[in-house]
């Protein structure tokens, strides 16, 4: 998966938090880490929590989206990454880089390529650490683990 996937907006998002967590705790009965499920298995458990969320009634639409790394970063035609599109970061997702990490750590992080895949809500982003939805991908506890390696860089 390279692009972002259109979902459908006709979802209650309410349970949505309740989804995750269940979901997690499925994963974590059968011995699955909740690191291990967004380090390896993050795109299975997102479209698991999207088959519960699924309607018969849904109707396509631009407000569920899953995503992933690669959707936000700027490449080479031979995939080789260059850094994050902060044009489009800004522009669509209202994002700066995080505070504390210079642009030139962020440049290193993107090409260090920190695949992750995660549910987009509206303006929100959830994977299975941030059940209840965080403003930025940046704040992610994924990527705040990531961040806190390219400060040290």
């Amino acid at each position: 998966m390279r692009i972002a996937e259109v979902l459908y907006e006709n979802i209650d998002t309410s349970n949505l938090p309740k989804i995750i967590n269940s979901t997690r705790k499925a994963y974590n009965d059968r011995g699955i880490s909740t690191y291990d499920i967004c380090n390896g298995e993050c795109e299975n458990f997102i479209y698991d929590v999207m088959r519960q969320l699924k309607r018969d009634d849904w109707v396509e639409g631009s407000e569920f989206q899953i995503v992933e790394t690669l959707n936000f970063v700027i490449q080479t035609d031979e995939y080789e990454i260059i850094d994050w599109d902060w044009d489009l970061l800004k522009k669509h997702w209202n994002m700066s880089p995080p505070d504390g990490v210079t642009l030139e750590q962020m440049k290193l992080l993107a090409q260090y390529d920190p695949t992750h895949v995660w549910l987009t809500v509206g303006t929100k982003h959830y994977d299975a650490e941030a059940p209840n939805g965080v403003n930025t991908f940046f704040e992610l506890p994924f990527f705040k683990r990531w961040i806190d390696w390219a400060k040290t860089q």
